[in-house]
């Protein structure tokens, strides 16, 4: 695979940032225009509350089993073509999605495509900046291009009143669509743009136990974090929260873990220190957020624990991929792609755990638990630390196979 050669002044490649963001937001709407819009659709397609967690499962699931592979194609098939072609064929799902899904049924297929190419558009996207932003400034990028993510629920939400309400939800799945073109546009420009690069050999990822670990760590923290999003609202209204209250609470939480992302990778970067013992340190942290939430405190308490568990528990994404990126700088997409299959593991089977848990039991059950799981996560980091250590930093670098074309 070809590398971009960073500049040697130091600058950010800003066309190429924008673009990854850009790319990363397309990649995830289908399914949180799907959760927004479900109940525009419900009546329609007629499918149950169940099926829409279902569905959502679906889209998850797929990532999760194609993450990896998505790594390995983006390294083989280069980082830019293979992000362009992940864009279109979600562009592809959610113009099928407005078009010719009449039933459940239809639908399923459709979400599992969308998950299936934004398994290979995020490692493509991590490959895409690796070699072309200077080391010192990973932390940064990486978090400003992870918070694109809920960048994509915040576009979602408003789809809703603006789009969902006027044109209908087949309109808005097709106006969503419509923004995967320009964004395959700014793809054939960076290609087009790219400087000088420079042939580095291929990597096998076989045995990287730091890997295996982070992608457990991603997969626990990731999981609570998507269950936050998933039933906080609703949770703090059993807890005697007005639901316009919650709304803003939510919204405050989801901003300020927007802001942290970038901010945590701005201060690594800045005091040039190690990013995975950090990762750890705000799981922790985040896991105090979450069993503060599950004592049901009064409202100034409960939002401080809101934006303790988002700022810390949920803003460690963009720090993760940066420190994955700095140990295997040969095969960047195909090192997040397995820690990436972590994140959307944990989507998967983390919120349905915490349902039931809420809805057999209580809310408080649930969010102890999600409490102890970020614990365990933090815990995990702390562990994996060892194996990102400066001196270690080329041990971890495994043998180098012969390269092919990028």
């Amino acid at each position: 695979m070809e590398r971009v050669r960073p500049p040697q002044d130091g600058r950010l490649p800003h066309g190429r940032l924008w673009t990854a963001m850009a790319a990363t937001t397309v990649g995830v709407l289908p399914v949180f225009f799907f959760g927004a819009l479900a109940a525009l659709m419900r009546d329609e397609l007629d499918f149950s509350q169940s099926q829409i967690g279902l569905a959502t499962a679906a889209f998850f699931g797929a990532a999760a089993v194609m993450s990896m592979p998505g790594g390995r194609v983006a390294e083989r098939l280069g980082a830019v073509r293979t992000a362009a072609i992940a864009i279109g064929l979600v562009a592809c799902s959610l113009l099928g999605i407005a078009v010719l899904a009449s039933s459940w049924a239809h639908l399923l297929p459709l979400l599992v495509l969308a998950g299936a190419a934004n398994a290979f558009l995020q490692p493509a996207t991590n490959g895409m900046l690796a070699g072309a932003v200077p080391e010192r400034r990973q932390g940064l990028v990486f978090g400003a291009k992870q918070a694109a993510v809920p960048l994509a629920t915040t576009v979602a939400g408003v789809a809703l009143p603006v789009l969902g309400l006027t044109l209908g939800w087949r309109g808005a799945f097709g106006v969503a669509a419509a923004l995967a073109l320009p964004v395959l546009g700014a793809l054939a420009l960076v290609r087009q743009r790219e400087p000088h690069a420079v042939t580095r050999p291929r990597t096998s990822l076989r045995g990287s136990r730091d890997l295996v670990v982070l992608a457990l760590v991603a997969a626990l923290g990731a999981g609570a974090g998507n269950a936050m999003g998933a039933f906080y609202v609703d949770a703090a209204i059993e807890g005697g929260i007005a639901i316009g209250t919650a709304g803003v609470f939510l919204a405050v939480g989801s901003g300020v873990g927007i802001f942290a992302r970038v901010a945590w990778g701005w201060w690594t970067d800045r005091r040039q220190i190690r990013r995975i013992p950090v990762v750890a340190v705000l799981l922790l942290a985040g896991s105090g957020g979450f069993g503060l939430i599950a004592a049901q405190p009064s409202p100034p308490v409960l939002l401080f624990a809101t934006i303790v568990a988002y700022a810390a528990g949920w803003g460690w994404n963009g720090l993760l991929i940066a420190a994955v990126v700095d140990a295997h700088p040969d095969a960047p997409a195909a090192a997040t792609g397995v820690t990436q299959a972590g994140v959307y593991g944990g989507a998967v089977v983390v919120p349905p755990l915490f349902g039931l848990l809420a809805e057999t039991m209580s809310y408080a059950v649930a969010w102890a638990v999600a409490a102890v799981l970020v614990g365990a996560a933090g815990l995990l980091a702390l562990a994996a630390a060892r194996w990102y250590a400066p001196s270690d930093a080329e041990d971890n670098k495994l043998p180098a196979t012969p390269v092919g074309s990028g």
